[in-house]
């Protein structure tokens, strides 16, 4: 089912005025058939605002007699007892109870659950009542697909419950109960699978079905949280884990155990992985068994790694090698791979910055990634410069490109910076305009009288010619008139 937004938030209240207008039932009971059950207690909170609104709609309907003459109708339009389990009154909730105890939907059980929760002591023990005749193993498909609901009564909500969480997870012990969940545990959402794993690892036995889907998901956080259930020969397969995070802490936990002088061959391949995570590990294990580690690596012949592990490969040259290394990855700044020309860049600009200034300027102008890498590059080696950065917008192509410079230029001092972005006024998209003269504005604002603070001459002239022809509200306008006076 769709999870809420408030496009269904609003076509709720919509159909509901439509309901209580025009007597039209049929668009209230669709949207309330399609709700996540997840949403339920969302779905509370927006019911019991519309009945809130004067007037009261269906007033008879609305009342201990009306509700008990309409059992009929409210039995062919279950989903509409989620407005009654959503009145403001609680006889009107304490009597919904007393239907949806009757109704077998996972609706009906999700609305008591929602209830369970209610601020009326009464209508909490009815709905409790209710929901202790729905512990049994065949009532399971009514309470596994409310599962984020009972495990939403273990968080701090107006009543905890749990014994009846307790209760519920007991039933995954049997046959039927496991096999219930494989089927539903797939569309329950990540959150709601990493408690049920936790839940269920504070027992003494996971049933192996349970311990399959668990490693099985597609979450990270609900694969780790099984390594510490498991043995040191079943944790080697996740040393392929998706997860960065996984391979780290199974790699650590590895070289804890009795099997830790068996994983030298593991650590050699680990020293190559693409995150740094798993690398820092690996790099630390086998520089305590005496591994020359920048010796390691350029022994290997980058020509005959996998794709996937150059960038590994590259990141570790960068993190042992020294200025004379940088070579080993200058070819990789063409790789096919954007990720390999990433960390080649990285490398360069890590090991011998000054002498590859050139390819990583180019990759200033190169890709969001490429960008990140190169520019970090040149300003951690003091070489981000006003003639550089002029000399990429005259060979900047796009207004994706020159925003970026824009930015970057920005890292300069605030003088150096107005006065760039003063000088490629001229050859500024309009689209860019207004951004520049915010950041202009943005740089010189704080002026003073002292040497330090005032602005030179040449970038007031700079300033007082770019102002030319503006309003004299302009932003710009008023900051030149300020800074001339103090000359």
């Amino acid at each position: 089912m769709p999870r809420f937004t408030p496009s269904s938030l609003s076509e709720i209240r919509s159909a509901f005025d439509d309901w209580r207008n025009y007597d039209a039932l049929d668009p209230l009971e669709t949207l309330l058939n399609r709700v996540a059950l997840a949403d339920l207690p969302r779905l509370d909170l927006v019911l019991r605002d519309a009945l809130s609104s004067p007037p009261m709609p269906m007033d008879s309907l609305f009342t201990p007699e009306g509700i008990r003459a309409e059992t009929e109708w409210f039995n062919r339009h279950p989903a509409l007892l989620a407005v009654l389990a959503s009145h403001p009154s609680g006889h009107v909730r304490e009597l919904a109870v007393e239907q949806l105890a009757t109704v077998s939907t996972p609706l009906a059980t999700g609305l008591l659950l929602v209830r369970l929760n209610d601020w009326v002591a009464p209508v909490r023990r009815r709905a409790e009542d209710a929901l202790s005749a729905l512990l049994s193993v065949a009532d399971l498909p009514l309470l596994l697909p409310n599962l984020p609901l009972v495990l939403r009564l273990l968080n701090e909500v107006r009543a905890p419950n749990l014994e009846l969480v307790l209760r519920v997870l007991a039933l995954l012990d049997t046959t039927g109960g496991l096999e219930e969940l494989r089927t539903v545990f797939p569309g329950l959402n990540p959150g709601t699978r990493l408690t049920l794993a936790r839940q269920m690892l504070t027992r003494e036995r996971l049933p192996a079905v349970l311990t399959r889907l668990f490693l099985r998901d597609p979450a990270a956080p609900v694969r780790l949280a099984m390594i510490e259930r498991l043995s040191e020969r079943e944790l080697l397969p996740l040393l392929n884990d998706p997860s960065a995070r996984v391979r780290a802490t199974v790699l650590s936990r590895l070289l804890q155990s009795e099997f830790a002088e068996e994983l030298l061959p593991l650590l050699h391949e680990a020293l190559l992985d693409p995150r740094e995570a798993v690398r820092l590990v690996a790099g630390h294990a086998l520089t305590l068994q005496g591994v020359d580690l920048r010796q390691r690596l350029l022994e290997m012949d980058p020509a005959t790694l996998p794709d996937d592990r150059l960038p590994g490969w590259l990141a570790g040259v960068a993190a042992y090698g020294t200025a004379g290394d940088a070579a080993h990855a200058e070819p990789f700044v063409t790789h096919p791979r954007r990720q390999v020309r990433a960390e080649a860049l990285h490398a360069l600009g890590r090991l011998d910055a000054r002498r590859y200034k050139a390819l990583l300027a180019e990759g200033v102008l190169g890709s969001t990634l490429l960008h990140r890498v190169a520019s970090r590059a040149l300003e951690q080696g003091d070489l981000l410069t006003p003639d550089l950065l002029h000399e990429l917008w005259t060979r900047a192509e796009t207004p994706v490109q020159q925003a970026r410079l824009i930015s970057l230029s920005q890292r300069l001092g605030r003088f150096e910076a107005a006065a760039l972005l003063l000088g490629w006024q001229d050859s500024m998209p309009s689209a860019l305009m207004e951004r520049t003269d915010e950041a202009v504005e943005r740089l010189l604002t704080g002026y003073g009288r002292s040497y330090a603070t005032l602005p030179p001459p040449e970038l007031l002239l700079a300033l007082g010619a770019r102002v030319q022809g503006l309003s004299v509200n302009h932003p710009l306008a008023r900051l030149n008139v300020k800074l001339t006076r103090l000359l």
